[in-house]
């Protein structure tokens, strides 16, 4: 679910700074389970069950962004995100500094 606001996570959990939680199944290890926030993305506990607040509880240090984190836990994304080129391998679009 979107909010008006473009953040996914609840809104109690907005109230601390959280934008969203993803869930990350890369091909070379355990499911992640992600918090995106505005002080930075870090690991959380993982959905256990419907109502269970726990799941929220911040089990990683803080990361800069999503793609530290990621190249941190998956050798395969680190060697793979290092060969691509940010303004054409991932689909961004690369503003030219004038």
């Amino acid at each position: 679910y979107e909010f008006s606001n473009g953040c996914r996570a609840p809104l109690w959990r907005q109230a601390l700074g959280e934008i969203c939680h993803l869930v990350v199944e890369p091909c070379d290890g355990e499911t992640l389970y992600i918090t995106c926030s505005s002080a930075g993305v870090f690991l959380n506990a993982g959905f256990k069950q419907e109502g269970d607040e726990s799941h929220y509880e911040r089990k990683s240090d803080f990361y800069e962004d999503l793609a530290t984190l990621l190249k941190s836990r998956s050798p395969h994304f680190a060697e793979n995100i290092n060969k691509q080129s940010w303004d054409r391998g991932l689909g961004l679009c690369a503003v030219p500094h004038q």
